[in-house]
């Protein structure tokens, strides 16, 4: 992994086999599709910012049921 995607943080979240699948990913690009697709399958959803090289994630969220947006939460 790179310093944009903190592989101890989704070790905390994700089995191996998911963590082995975005290691095998040099895109940043596609890596970070990668991660949302391992998140979303545990409940969890990333956020991410935009840098020169790629995206880099910010945090790990709990992934809002599709009816709902953050302004219906509150």
């Amino acid at each position: 992994m790179t310093d944009r995607i903190p592989i101890d943080v989704l070790a905390t979240y994700l089995p191996q086999e998911a963590l082995d699948r975005i290691n095998r990913i040099y895109s940043p690009e596609r890596q970070a599709r990668q991660v949302d697709l391992e998140l979303a399958h545990v409940g969890l959803a990333a956020v991410w910012e935009d840098s020169e090289h790629g995206p880099v994630m910010m945090e790990i969220r709990r992934r809002l049921p599709p009816n709902l947006d953050e302004s219906d939460s509150a």
